[in-house]
């Protein structure tokens, strides 16, 4: 809560019921250009993190040599998933079987999903690298 957040006695005193309209006390700051983003936070020696991600919307990945992105100036690390495998990260939990496991990775929806895609890529857009800079990159527009 802010200081411009109304109490909980003043919230339940305006309740009218439902479909009611509510006033919304954090627009102003982002309206005026005062709100604060998790882009804005800058701290010393903060790392940026991209993705690359598959522009193939059905494929079987063979191999993936990084060895090029890691000799590039302000390249901190770079992940595949044969990077994550040997530490056990390379897959991720899944609440209640999501249906998301099955889209990205061509699973059944109880296995758990996979954090980097490795092998088989079942739609466009699942992550494939994950690199780590020391600056942000430029925005492609």
């Amino acid at each position: 809560m802010n200081d411009q957040s109304p109490t909980r006695d003043e919230r339940i005193e305006k309740l009218k019921g439902l479909g009611s309209s509510r006033k919304r006390v954090e627009d102003v700051r982002f309206t005026q250009g005062k709100g604060n983003y998790v882009d804005d936070i800058k701290m010393p020696g903060m790392l940026f993190g991209d993705f690359v991600r598959s522009p193939y919307a059905h494929a079987r990945v063979k191999s993936i040599n990084a060895d090029a992105a890691r000799a590039l100036p302000g390249v901190v690390a770079v992940l595949t998933a044969a990077d994550l495998a040997p530490l056990n990260l390379h897959w991720m939990p899944t609440l209640a079987g999501m249906g998301f496991a099955a889209l990205f990775a061509l699973r059944p929806a109880s296995e758990p999903l996979p954090v980097l895609l490795g092998s088989v890529i079942g739609v466009v857009g699942p992550p494939l690298i994950l690199v780590w800079l020391q600056r942000q990159r430029e925005k492609v527009p």
